[in-house]
């Protein structure tokens, strides 16, 4: 009878144990539920600024957990519209530039300096005519003796070569476009400038311009020579007519570009060099030149004002 007694308490104790213990799996189900339930609540806070609608309603510190999450959010993104969309375009301090503001390869950086508004710079004036370039201290920067010459203010950065000095100081500007074709067909031209037009403007330039500067105005320039170089030029204009009146735009590669800043320079002299004839035997060229002389920053290039940059503009 006790046997059978015991037998019958004992599986009235284990009725209890199995029952507590069912209880607590089942509480502990639960509780892992809530858990799960309480953080898909607080992630829905965070993204939506509200609470699912399987949470309780009416809890003030949910609520303001919510409120205050939007209203993190609401600030978050109105402080990054302020400060990076909305933020003006400044102006960083970078260099001193070498030059002779009358020089074409000069004034190409001047140029791209003042559209690219990328860099502030001095201007440390270079008097050709003393024959500054060829002082020891400047061939100990530029060993050919030539302008331009670019100095990096923050950092070692010695660069001459005045398409290599464009380059460099319209890095991240518009004049360098976005789309890699368009930067392509930009090189293309630069190289055209560089490769057939310069190699034939620049003996008639000296001819007709700066042999008159140099060994007075009553030199005569050499009639065959430049006949030569014209008819070597010939060619390049007429590319350059026949792809600006083809693709309609106002620049070499649509919007103004490097492409346009590298011709710019001699473009201003080629009245002076006795090619108006050329130039208006072909419309497309001829406005496109007038459009490339009438930007302001050429202007200024022209007007003397880049001379405020020696008694005025300090690296501080």
């Amino acid at each position: 009878g006790r046997a059978r007694g015991g037998g019958k308490e004992g599986g009235r104790r284990r009725g209890r144990e199995g029952g507590e213990g069912g209880r607590r799996a089942r509480g502990q189900r639960a509780g892992g539920k809530g858990r799960r339930a309480r953080k898909r609540a607080r992630v829905s806070v965070w993204i939506t600024g509200r609470e699912p609608r399987s949470v309780q309603m009416g809890r003030p510190a949910a609520a303001s957990v919510a409120l205050a999450l939007a209203a993190s959010s609401a600030l978050a993104y109105a402080v990054h519209h302020l400060l990076v969309t909305r933020r003006p375009k400044r102006r960083r301090r970078c260099g001193t530039l070498w030059a002779s503001p009358v020089s074409t390869c000069s004034r190409r950086v001047i140029l791209a300096l003042e559209e690219a508004e990328t860099c502030d710079y001095v201007l440390e004036p270079i008097d050709l005519l003393k024959r500054e370039h060829k002082s020891a201290h400047f061939i100990a920067m530029q060993p050919y003796g030539k302008v331009p010459v670019w100095s990096e203010r923050d950092g070692p950065l010695l660069l001459f070569e005045s398409r290599a000095i464009m380059r460099h100081v319209a890095a991240g500007s518009h004049l360098i476009p976005s789309d890699p074709a368009l930067v392509a067909l930009m090189d293309q031209w630069i190289s055209v400038e560089y490769s057939y037009f310069y190699p034939e403007f620049l003996p008639l330039f000296h001819e007709r311009v700066l042999s008159r500067i140099y060994k007075g105005s009553n030199y005569k320039p050499d009639d065959a020579v430049c006949a030569a170089r014209v008819a070597a030029l010939e060619p390049t204009l007429d590319l350059l007519e026949h792809h600006l009146s083809s693709t309609g735009g106002p620049y070499l590669v649509g919007s103004y570009s490097l492409a346009d800043v590298t011709f710019t320079p001699y473009l201003d002299v080629m009245g002076a060099c006795r090619l108006s004839e050329q130039i208006q035997a072909r419309p497309a060229l001829a406005a496109w030149i007038e459009r490339c002389l009438a930007r302001p920053a050429w202007r200024y290039c022209l007007d003397g004002t880049v001379m405020n940059r020696v008694r005025q503009e300090t690296l501080g």
